[in-house]
C-alpha cells in the first residue's frame, strides 16, 4: 500500500509539473541549449578549417609559381632540397602559427614546357571542443598546387652560333632605374642558365663568342708562341704586315722632318712617352724645329705621336686607315684586316686592352671559357661593327651548309671618332671642322658601314642578325647624326629591346629558338 501511494505521488507530481504553465518556455530551451552550443563551435570550427584552407591553398600556389623561376631543369638533390625549403617556406609564411608535413615536389620536363606540382599536408588542434576528450584531435588539411612554364627548345636544324658581347664600360652599371647587379653580372647569370639547358641542344653549335669594346682582341697560335691583337676587322686603305698602324708615329721617326742637329732631341724617348713629364723639354725643342719645318704633315704627325696613349688619337688613326667601300665588297671574302699587337695600344678604352677578355673561336668557345670570359670586367669604348665584321669573318671560316645566327647585344650607341686635324695639321672637333653631314660619315664607322649596304651584305651571307638593346633605346630622330635603324638592319622578328633582366634572359632564349619564353611561369587548374 506504501509503495502505491510512493508511486502515485510521482506521478502527481509529475502531473502538476505538466500542468503547470509557468515555466514552459525553459524545458525546450533547457533540452536544444547543448545543440545550440553544439552547432555554434561546430560553425567556429568550420570558419576557422575554411580560412585556414584558403590560406594554404594560396601559399602553395604562390610557392609553386616560385618554383617556376627558380628551376629551369629536373631539379637535382640539392635543388630538391632548397624546393622543399622554398614550398615551407611560403607555407609558413601565410600560417605562421601552423606545422606542415615534408611537401612532396615532382617536376616533369615535357616537350616544350616544364610542369611543377607541390603539395603539403598542415595538421592543428581543434579550438572550441580542446578540452572535450571526445573532440580533442587534430584537424589535417592537404592542398597542392600546379604550375607550368614554357622553356625554349633551341632550332630544330643545325644551326652555328656567334655571340657578339659589349664589353664597354657601361656594361658595369644596372639597368636604368633598377639598381641592383651590373648588367654584366645579370648577363653572366643568364649564361650560366643557357649553358644548362637550351645550349644543350645538340643542334646548337656555338662557334664564337666575341666580346667588343671600342674594337676587338684576337690570340693567334698557343703557348709561348702565342701573340695578342687588337683586331680592327675592317679592310685598310694600305694593309701593313707589321700591323705598325700605330707604332709608326714614334719620336724617332720625327726625324725626317727635323734638322740633323736636332736629332739628338728624339734619339732616347720611346714609343709613347713624348709627352712625360720628364720629356718636356726635349718636346718643346721638338715642337719649335717643326714649326719652322712649316709643314702641316709634319706637325699632324707630332702631335699623333705625343698623344698616340691617348684614345681620341688612335680612333682618328685607325679610322683614317678604313676603306669603307672595300670593307662592304669583301663582306663575303676573304682580307686582310686591320691587326695591330695590343701592346701598341696604350689606351684601355680601345679593343679590350685593360682586359684579359678576348674573342673565341671555333675549339676555344666551350662552357667553362664563355664562363671564364664573362668574369672579366667590362672596359673601354664601344664600337659595334668591330664585333659584327669579326663574326662575320668567322662564320666564312667556319664554311659549312649550317643556319648561321649571330646575336649581337649592345648596351648603348657607339663612341664615334670626334677628332680630326685641320688644314694647318691642328688636332680640332669633328662637328668644329666639318660642318657637312656626308663629310662626316666617315669618323662614324657604324653607321657609315650600314648606309653603304653591312646588313644586306651579312644577309646575303646568310646569315641571321639578331640584334639586342640592352637596357637602352637606339636613337630614334632620323636626323640625328648617330640614328642607325637597327630594325631595318635586322628585320623586325629579330630585333628585341631588354629593359630589363628577365626580359634579357627571354630575348636571348627566343632568338635561340624558344618560344613563348616571356612567361615566367603560371598555375594550372587543380585536379
Amino acid at each position: 500500500m506504501l509503495k502505491n501511494r510512493s508511486i502515485f505521488r510521482k506521478y502527481g507530481l509529475l502531473s502538476l509539473f505538466i500542468k503547470n504553465d509557468k515555466g514552459a518556455i525553459l524545458l525546450p530551451f533547457v533540452i536544444f541549449l547543448p545543440i545550440f552550443i553544439g552547432l555554434l563551435f561546430l560553425s567556429f570550427e568550420i570558419s576557422q578549417f575554411l580560412q585556414k584552407k584558403a590560406k594554404l591553398s594560396d601559399a602553395i600556389e604562390q610557392a609553386t609559381l616560385a618554383l617556376t623561376v627558380e628551376n629551369n631543369d629536373i631539379p637535382d638533390a640539392n635543388q630538391s632540397q632548397k624546393n622543399r625549403d622554398l614550398v615551407t617556406h611560403y607555407a609558413t609564411a601565410y600560417l605562421p602559427s601552423e606545422k606542415f608535413s615534408t611537401p612532396i615536389i615532382d617536376i616533369s620536363n615535357n616537350k616544350g614546357h616544364l610542369l611543377y606540382k607541390a603539395e603539403t599536408t598542415m595538421s592543428y588542434p581543434a579550438q572550441f571542443l580542446a578540452n572535450n576528450p571526445l573532440a580533442n584531435t587534430k584537424i589535417n588539411i592537404a592542398d597542392s598546387g600546379a604550375a607550368r612554364k614554357d622553356v625554349p627548345v633551341g632550332p630544330s636544324e643545325l644551326t652555328d652560333v656567334v655571340f657578339v658581347v659589349d664589353y664597354s664600360s657601361s656594361m658595369n652599371n644596372s639597368f636604368y632605374g633598377a639598381g641592383g647587379k651590373k648588367k654584366i653580372e645579370i648577363l653572366r647569370e643568364i649564361f650560366h642558365r643557357l649553358n644548362d639547358n637550351i645550349l644543350k641542344n645538340s643542334n646548337i653549335n656555338t662557334i664564337g663568342f666575341i666580346p667588343f669594346s671600342w674594337g676587338t682582341k684576337t690570340i693567334v697560335g698557343g703557348g709561348s708562341k702565342s701573340k695578342t691583337y687588337c683586331h680592327f676587322p675592317y679592310a685598310p686603305i694600305k694593309h701593313k704586315s707589321t700591323g705598325d698602324y700605330l707604332r709608326q708615329y714614334t719620336a724617332s721617326n720625327l726625324k725626317q722632318f727635323l734638322a740633323p742637329e736636332n736629332f739628338h732631341y728624339v734619339d732616347n724617348i720611346e714609343y709613347g712617352e713624348l709627352s712625360n713629364r720628364n720629356n718636356r723639354v726635349n718636346y718643346l725643342k721638338i715642337k719649335d724645329g717643326i714649326s719652322h719645318n712649316k709643314s702641316n704633315l709634319a706637325n699632324e704627325f707630332m702631335i699623333k705621336t705625343h698623344y698616340i696613349n691617348k684614345y681620341y688619337i688612335i680612333s682618328n688613326i685607325l679610322t683614317s686607315n678604313i676603306d669603307y667601300d672595300k670593307t662592304i665588297n669583301l663582306m663575303s671574302k676573304k682580307y686582310k684586316p686591320i691587326d695591330i699587337p695590343i701592346d701598341d695600344v696604350l689606351d684601355s678604352n680601345i679593343c679590350l686592352s685593360s682586359s684579359t677578355a678576348y674573342s673565341l673561336e671555333f675549339n676555344k668557345v666551350s662552357d667553362e671559357s664563355i664562363t671564364e670570359s664573362l668574369a672579366t670586367e667590362p672596359a673601354g669604348l664601344t664600337l659595334v661593327s668591330s664585333g659584327i665584321l669579326a663574326a662575320n669573318n668567322l662564320f666564312k671560316e667556319a664554311n659549312d651548309k649550317n643556319k648561321k645566327l649571330m646575336i649581337v647585344l649592345s648596351d648603348g650607341e657607339d663612341s664615334d671618332n670626334t677628332t680630326t686635324f685641320d688644314k694647318d695639321g691642328n688636332l680640332i672637333a669633328v662637328d668644329d671642322y666639318i660642318k657637312n653631314d656626308e663629310d662626316r660619315k666617315p669618323f662614324r664607322i657604324t653607321k657609315n658601314l650600314i648606309d653603304k649596304g653591312m646588313c644586306e651584305a651579312i644577309a646575303d651571307n646568310q646569315i641571321r642578325m639578331v640584334f639586342i638593346a640592352v637596357g637602352y633605346t637606339p636613337e630614334s630622330d632620323v636626323y640625328s647624326p648617330t640614328y642607325i635603324d637597327w630594325e631595318k638592319c635586322v628585320g623586325k622578328d629579330n630585333f628585341y629591346l631588354a629593359k630589363d633582366a628577365h626580359e634579357l634572359e627571354a630575348d636571348l632564349q627566343q632568338a635561340l629558338g624558344g618560344e613563348n619564353i616571356r612567361d615566367v611561369g603560371r598555375n594550372t587548374p587543380k585536379h
